[in-house]
C-alpha cells in the first residue's frame, strides 16, 4: 500500500492474515507488491479462536476483511464491517494520527 511508510512513520506494524496455503501466499504478496508481512492462519486456528468472520467464494472460504488496532498486544479497536476495502488504509491512518 501507498500509506504503508506513512504507518512506518508513526511506530505501526502492520500485518494481514489469510487462510491460503504459503505458496498462494507468496505469489499473491508478490503480485500485489506488499510491503507488510501476510500470516498464514492454514489450519484456522486463529480464525476459530477469535471466531473471525467467513465468507465462501468460487468453492473457497476466506476471511472477510477486519481490522483490530493493538496496543501493546491489546486489541484497542476493531473494525467491522468494512465497506469499502480501498478506504480501511487511509480511515485506520487517519484514526491514529
Amino acid at each position: 500500500s501507498e500509506l504503508y511508510g506513512e504507518f512506518r512513520r508513526l511506530g505501526v506494524k502492520l500485518f494481514g492474515l489469510s487462510m491460503l496455503d504459503a505458496e498462494w501466499q507468496k505469489d499473491f504478496v508478490a503480485r500485489n507488491q506488499l510491503s507488510y508481512r501476510l500470516l498464514s492462519d492454514y489450519d484456522r486456528a486463529f480464525q476459530s479462536r477469535l471466531g473471525l468472520p467467513m465468507f465462501e467464494t468460487g468453492g473457497g472460504l476466506y476471511l472477510q476483511r477486519i481490522t483490530f488496532i493493538l496496543h501493546d498486544g491489546i486489541v484497542s479497536s476493531v473494525r467491522f464491517p468494512v465497506p469499502v476495502p480501498e478506504n480501511d488504509a487511509a480511515e485506520v491512518l487517519a484514526a491514529l494520527a
